[in-house]
């Protein structure tokens, strides 16, 4: 669906003239639309390749589900799995886990930030320090010492120097 159909859904279904959308877990996660309920058809889809079925991950269920009962519009919400009888217990107990959202950007830290500088949004190192705490990565490596970094902007411009994310090379 094309960004800016995407947008009239939106709004037409904020605005009650469309009372239910019908999406893919793809649309479902690009669409930010408050929901009283939520109804998840299925629990795996369709991944190609050699693995033709996956099941959904817990992060991509509580995607989906996160839709319904946003505090801002319900003071409740209700999601709906349907899912087999045998499979039943699994997605109950990955709903219902308070498993933390990790970040993965370290591993791809040099492509983003090398992308940002490609793009001009980062021109020096005070920006890539201002773009680098701007990240879920830093939010996370603030609040868990299994990322091992300490979540200072000196010790930032410290880290992008070491591993040399960022270089002026004159023209």
């Amino acid at each position: 669906m094309e960004p800016s159909d995407r947008n009239i859904v939106v709004e037409l279904f904020i605005a009650r003239h469309i009372q239910a959308v019908f999406c893919t877990s793809t649309l479902a996660a690009g669409v930010n639309l408050p929901s009283f309920l939520v109804i998840i058809k299925g629990t795996s889809l369709f991944a190609g390749g050699t693995d033709k079925n996956r099941e959904y991950t817990s992060i991509d269920l509580q995607q989906m589900a996160g839709r319904a009962g946003r505090p801002q519009f319900d003071s409740e919400g209700v999601c709906v799995i349907m899912t087999s009888e045998d499979r039943a217990d699994h997605f109950k107990g990955a709903m219902t886990a308070k498993l933390p959202i990790e970040s993965k950007m370290k591993n791809k830290l040099v492509e983003h930030l090398n992308a940002e500088i490609v793009l001009e949004t980062i021109t020096d190192i005070a920006q890539a320090v201002e773009w680098v705490c701007s990240t879920f990565y830093f939010t996370r490596a603030c609040a868990s010492p299994r990322y091992n970094v300490q979540p200072t902007a000196d010790m930032i411009v410290h880290f992008i120097n070491m591993k040399s994310f960022l270089q002026v090379v004159p023209w």
